[in-house]
């Protein structure tokens, strides 16, 4: 049985290939989706798939209405790369309903008035 990588994660591995390689440095703002899009000839939903998984494990900082941007601590080298990589794609699906429980429970709060305070710590690669 052959895998297929999703065109999700391929794009994930060439922007921390960029970024580790120098191409994007910490804090560097990236081009507009709809550029890298066409750069790569990819759909905008893949790209944006690609840049929130990178969002999640902390290499890349979305900052909405500003654009999307490097991490200013992200460290990679190949061996982090890859062990991100890996445990994004084993872990993502468990990310995406960690928030969902988070979200969905502090909607009640909200209502109320009340402050949400939440604290999340990822050890870093």
């Amino acid at each position: 049985m052959i895998d297929r990588i999703p065109l999700s994660k391929q794009l994930a591995d060439e922007l921390c290939r960029q970024i580790s390689t120098g191409r994007f440095r910490p804090g560097d703002r990236l081009p507009p989706i709809q550029e890298m899009a066409a750069d790569y000839a990819v759909s905008v939903s893949s790209l944006r798939e690609a840049l929130r998984s990178l969002e999640i494990v902390g290499v890349l900082s979305v900052k909405h209405g500003k654009g999307v941007y490097v991490s200013d601590r992200v460290q990679l080298n190949d061996e982090c790369v890859s062990t991100m990589l890996a445990i994004n794609s084993l872990k993502l699906k468990t990310v995406y309903e960690a928030r969902m429980v988070v979200e969905v429970g502090a909607i009640p709060l909200a209502v109320k008035g009340r402050p949400i305070q939440i604290s999340i710590r990822c050890a870093p690669c």
